[in-house]
């Protein structure tokens, strides 16, 4: 079946190798990204000597915006009801 296609005839040759060079080159340089991330590790080792300096705990701007609410409707209600 293959063999009914004839290949094309190519114009330009240098444009011709520069095109096919150029996609080569960009689904190469996809094909490792996606290997790369497909292949990162998941999970950090806790044992890990570097695991302590990438480890930092965030302070969670939720929770004290959430404490501060109820702790303000609280006093609010506690004020009124004296």
């Amino acid at each position: 079946m293959l063999t009914c296609f004839k290949q094309p005839y190519i114009f330009n040759k240098t444009i011709s190798d520069y095109c096919r060079n150029s996609t080569n080159h960009s689904i190469k340089k996809i094909t490792d990204k996606y290997n790369l991330e497909r292949n990162k590790p998941q999970i950090k080792n806790p044992f890990n000597e570097d695991y302590e300096d990438e480890y930092k705990p965030s302070i969670n701007i939720y929770s004290i915006f959430a404490f501060l609410s109820i702790s303000t409707i609280a006093m609010l209600i506690y004020n009124r009801v004296k």
